[in-house]
């Protein structure tokens, strides 16, 4: 598990619905409230809520910077140990 200082969370409302075109547009919706740039990131997201009423959606996003995401990789191949996964420490 990374330690949650090391990550960037973010909520987004985004006035539609639909995994795969929010999954697009996600990287877009977050790149200014980065502190990295963006093509240093690895990002994922989750939807919290849709809202049929108005076809809106609530995403929580998650973005590490690749290096730090790299630096724990290492740890594992080091130790010669398969790695299937990586959280964050809440």
């Amino acid at each position: 598990a990374l330690p949650s200082s090391l990550v960037i969370f973010k909520e987004l409302h985004l006035p539609f619905q639909g995994a795969h075109k929010i999954k697009q547009v996600v990287p877009f919706e977050i790149e200014a409230q980065l502190p990295f740039p963006i093509d240093t990131a690895i990002i994922d997201s989750i939807i919290t809520r849709e809202n049929e009423l108005d076809a809106s959606t609530h995403v929580l996003v998650v973005a590490a910077q690749r290096e730090t995401i790299k630096r724990y990789q290492h740890y594992f191949e080091a130790a010669e140990l398969k790695l299937t996964g990586i959280s964050v420490d809440m």
